[in-house]
């Protein structure tokens, strides 16, 4: 695992860790869904399509996992 991909994870533990202390916790599973569901409230409210913002981060995922493998 490159140093890049160690920061990516380390990036989203944090924001699921802050986000379970506030929102009283749960398995990951519940706490990452749970904090999926905020944010498409929160896109929502500012008018951000969620469903383009998805796409965009799956392709990122995708194209930072193959680069990994490389």
């Amino acid at each position: 695992m490159n140093i890049q991909q160690q920061h990516r994870i380390a990036r989203a533990k944090t924001a699921v860790e802050a986000y379970a202390e506030v929102s009283g916790g749960g398995s990951f599973e519940e706490t990452i869904s749970d904090l999926l569901a905020d944010l498409m409230h929160y896109a929502d409210h500012i008018d951000i399509d969620f469903d383009d913002v998805l796409d965009t981060g799956v392709s990122n995922y995708t194209f930072e996992v193959k680069e990994n493998e490389e």
